[in-house]
């Protein structure tokens, strides 16, 4: 087994916890599928509130790397701007990504040999300190 799917099987990749946007459907828990009022005769409840689904950090990265027009377009028609995002350089088995948005710049290290968790670095000086 290749070393990615024995970490991500064994569960050493940090996930992240993500608020769903929309409802969750259920099996109504009154009528058990069968239509009721509570379900408005549909089978189905949706769940209200805040609900959570936990997705592995790599993965949150790969969608954004993947996507950065789609996610850029999302921040902008949210924030007004969009982050520009661009590899700043590749150092050893390492590329360098730097993201700069609203909020400030940031650089994270991706290991291109192995899986393992991004490093993250809110400041150059602390990045290149890293790099030594």
């Amino acid at each position: 087994m290749s070393d990615r799917n024995d970490n991500l099987r064994r569960g050493r990749v940090r996930r992240v916890r993500f608020p769903i946007i929309t409802g969750i459907y259920i099996k109504c828990p009154i009528c058990n599928t069968k239509g009721c009022n509570v379900c408005n005769w549909t089978g189905e409840y949706e769940t209200q509130g805040e609900c959570f689904v936990e997705i592995q950090q790599p993965l949150i990265m790969k969608y954004i790397i993947d996507n950065q027009s789609l996610v850029s377009s999302e921040l902008t028609r949210l924030y007004g701007k969009h982050p520009e995002i661009s590899t700043d350089r590749v150092v050893g088995d390492y590329e360098i990504i730097r993201v700069d948005s609203l909020s400030g710049r940031l650089w994270i290290a991706f290991n291109l040999n192995k899986v393992e968790s991004p490093k993250y670095f809110y400041s150059e000086a602390e990045m290149e300190k890293w790099l030594v």
